[in-house]
């Protein structure tokens, strides 16, 4: 009995993490099987927590561990103007609260019409009840291509504020032209040149703030000038005003072909801003937004007989000649192309210009009384009206607002700013200290950035923990990609995060929905629309509950626990087959590193370290018997999540030299102590940076997140179907073939690597016994395989052929 209360003694201590508490009573336990499983895990582990900084090995594992399956093409696509109704983040609510600072952290930042608006609203509301606050916003954006074309806009605002009534005028349009219009005129083309050097001009000067209010830290700042350097020089030919015309027509074609085209009234709509109005018409004929008649008249006399005699005739002769005119004597919206993109992307240049400007006017008005605009009527000054409003009252506050810009991924940006690494390494700029920054925001608007990076699941890990507790703070997301798709809410959130029911979701991840989204839920729920669910075509504002750990009874049993992680487990390893192309898609794009995430996030809940130690160990073993199953429907809903299988015993080998690397390198970040046998784990020490150079061969489709590396022994060929023979269930493949790849394993599935378009270069962590095993038996090659619909995209190359892999740095 003695020998039983040290050996759980010193299990207890172990898992807590209380380590020279486990090896004091450790030594009071006799040898035997125990003894000999715990020494080698607590030797390890004092190890690892006395020789490893935790937050500058966090910092290495969100540098060089990718948390999503890449794209073929790695540099992302430039959407220049958003979709969605302008919306501000602020409410009279917020203002009132005792805080000296209110903070907002907005994702895809894009054209920024969200923050524009919340800045107006601000000034708006202090101008009915003043207060002293100060008003933080980080922007987050992917792109430095977007925060290039958002100074600009917001120094245009600021110089209208400065200039004469009929300058600022000019400077208006100015904007207006930039924002919504694919072609500009010659003297707002100029305007916009005068704004670039301006800008370029301010971001030089590094030891100070931008415009008074952005703070851009020095290694952004030549990352953006570059794009403004880039508008700066002639266009070329493919993106000339003639071709941006071309690709309007194209694209604005494409659109009306794939989405229909309608006249009908759209409630809400500023006067001359519809479908069927003479702007919008005007639109469809010439592919432009006309300047005001007086400034056409005064800038462009010529032109503006031209399109006079062409009001009364309709001639098409003058048509032409209004067509041909524009062609030579008009200017592209140069920041409406990102060259990085544009000349890396698969197929030809085709910059996206399926912009409308009355669907422009639309949205600026969505959530904004179109009444801000007194009693004018069509497109132009509809846009107009909004910036002149936005640029009145912002100045009001710029003294007291920093707009803190950041080049980056929504869900590494969240983990950065909760584990204190973003502004680590920034200094003062002005008047702006980066070290007094708030760390927690009142609101964080997400867009529908979560519809490509994991939904929910991305969104209430990372995003949650860095919400302020308050009635009034709330993080904001909505659909655009698959709207149809969901035809419940409670079906959207359980693809993503595998729980079926409400109360799990409160449970699990701390947070609810608030009132108005009940409503809308409500009310939407269930409903079709063409055939598809209209549910999710609302944006969803969530809440943070109590504090973590939770109570005990708000936790799963330990057999649903395990259950859950492995259906994630399962899920990510074997994502159900989806198509490569075509309308609402759903995406796929999380790899291993997510299952290391769910853990910590369990452990912050309250979960017990013992039974979150014995589910890894579990796994480690490569074999696990389980309930859960992967995926058997392309989207697992509410009533998929729910059903309960028998127990198997399901192979996992081909993914164990992914996953043991993977546990290796996030152990040290565990806040409990896992217990292993001595050699599951490769030493971190033994684990390097491999690069497998691949053909230039490239397929098609290379911007979906859905490729994985496969090294496959040519023993074992399951190129026609590589899902059913790692699929270790009933609906598998049960053949000795599949069994024996599986078991041997014949193959080796990896999910964590970065790309290189350029060279072809696929780059992955391994431990290095993995690697000489592959490379001391014959025939093991490499592929690049889809994820999506399973099937082999580049490759194979046999990884002992000259230049194909290279052996790099060690992990520490």
């Amino acid at each position: 009995m003695r020998q039983k209360i040290f050996q759980r003694l010193a299990k207890a201590e172990f898992y807590n993490l209380n380590l020279e508490d486990a090896a004091a009573a450790l030594s009071k336990h006799e040898a035997g099987a125990t003894r000999l499983q715990l020494e080698p895990s607590l030797s390890i582990t004092t190890r690892i927590r006395e020789t490893t900084d935790e937050k500058t090995w966090r910092d290495r594992v969100l540098d060089r561990l990718p948390k999503y399956k890449p794209q073929l093409q790695d540099e992302p696509e430039y959407f220049s103007v958003g979709h969605d109704a302008a919306d501000t983040m602020v409410t009279p609510p917020m203002l009132a609260t005792s805080g000296k600072t209110l903070a907002f952290l907005f994702c895809g930042i894009g054209d920024a019409r969200n923050l524009l608006a919340t800045l107006a609203f601000i000034s708006l509301l202090e101008m009915q009840k003043p207060t002293a606050k100060t008003f933080h916003f980080t922007i987050v954006d992917h792109k430095a291509a977007v925060f290039a074309r958002d100074l600009l806009i917001f120094q245009l605002l600021l110089d209208a504020v400065k200039e004469s009534k009929a300058k600022s005028r000019e400077t208006l349009v100015v904007v207006s032209f930039l924002f919504a219009a694919q072609v500009m005129p010659q003297w707002v083309y100029d305007r916009l040149q005068q704004a670039i050097r301006t800008v370029l001009g301010s971001l030089e000067n590094t030891n100070t703030d931008v415009m008074g209010m952005f703070y851009i830290p020095a290694d952004t700042r030549w990352r953006i000038s570059r794009h403004l350097e880039a508008w700066q020089q002639p266009p070329e030919p493919w993106y000339n005003t003639a071709s941006l015309r071309r690709l309007t027509r194209e694209h604005v074609g494409d659109q009306d072909e794939e989405f229909g085209t309608s006249r009908d009234p759209i409630p809400g709509t500023p006067a001359g801003c519809e479908n069927d109005g003479p702007d919008a018409l005007g639109f469809e004929e010439m592919t432009v937004l006309l300047p005001h008649m007086d400034l056409l008249e005064a800038k462009e006399p010529h032109f503006a007989k031209i399109f006079l005699a062409y009001s009364r005739t309709h001639s098409q002769a003058l048509m032409k000649n209004i067509s041909d005119y524009i062609d030579s004597m008009w200017q592209p919206n140069v920041t409406l192309v990102d060259l990085d993109y544009e000349n890396k992307r698969e197929g030809t240049h085709r910059p996206l210009m399926a912009i409308r400007p009355h669907e422009v006017a639309r949205a600026l008005f969505g959530h904004i009384p179109a009444t801000i605009a007194g009693k004018t009527s069509g497109v132009l000054n509809h846009i107009v009206s909004f910036f002149e409003f936005v640029a009145n009252f912002m100045d009001k506050i710029r003294s007291r607002t920093a707009i803190e810009v950041v080049i980056g991924e929504m869900s590494d940006t969240f983990q950065r700013l909760r584990h204190g690494l973003l502004r680590d390494k920034q200094s003062k700029m002005g008047k702006l200290d980066p070290l007094v920054f708030p760390d927690n925001y009142d609101r964080i608007h997400t867009s529908n950035i979560p519809d490509y990076v994991g939904g929910p699941l991305s969104t209430f890990l990372h995003g949650l923990p860095i919400l302020r507790r308050s009635k009034s703070s709330l993080l904001t997301s909505y659909v655009l990609r698959n709207i149809p798709v969901w035809i419940t809410h409670n079906d959207f959130l359980a693809e993503y995060l595998l729980l079926g029911k409400r109360d799990q979701v409160h449970n699990q991840f701390n947070t609810f929905i608030c009132d108005t989204s009940v409503k809308n839920e409500e009310e939407l729920s269930g409903k079709l629309i063409d055939g598809g669910g209209c549910v999710m075509a609302e944006r969803y504002n969530w809440a943070r509950d109590a504090k973590f750990p939770l109570p005990y009874g708000r936790l799963m049993p330990r057999p649903e626990l395990e259950r859950w992680l492995c259906a994630h487990f399962l899920k990510l390893c074997l994502p159900f087959p989806r198509p490569q192309t075509g309308r609402n898609q759903v995406f796929a794009p999380l790899n291993m590193t997510t299952i290391f995430h769910l853990v910590l996030h369990a452990s912050e809940c309250g979960y017990p370290a013992h039974w979150l130690s014995d589910i890894l160990a579990k796994l480690c073993d490569g074999e696990v018997t389980t309930t859960a199953r992967a995926p058997r429907l392309l989207v697992t809903n509410a009533k998929e999540c729910e059903k309960r299988y028998p127990p198997i015993k399901v192979c996992l080998r081909p993914f164990m030299a992914e996953f043991r690397t993977l546990m290796a390198l996030w152990r040290p970040l565990f806040p409990f102590g896992v217990l292993l046998s001595r050699d599951t784990l490769p030493d971190c020490r033994d684990i390097s940076e491999y690069k497998i150079r691949f053909p230039p061969l490239y397929p098609h489709n290379l911007e979906w997140p859905h490729f994985i590396i496969v090294f496959k022994n040519r023993r074992y060929d399951v190129r026609h179907d590589l899902r059913s023979a790692l699929l270790d269930d009933e609906t598998g493949d049960i053949s000795p073939v599949a069994k024996k790849t599986r078991n041997a394993p014949g193959i080796h599935v990896i999910s964590v690597f970065g790309w290189k378009t350029e060279t072809a270069t696929a780059s992955l962590w391994l431990g290095d016994a993995v690697v000489s095993g592959l490379l001391a038996e014959p025939g093991w090659e490499a592929f690049i395989w889809r994820a999506d619909d399973w099937t082999p995209a580049m490759g194979p190359v046999s990884l002992t052929a000259t230049g194909v892999l290279a052996k790099g740095s060690a992990w520490c």
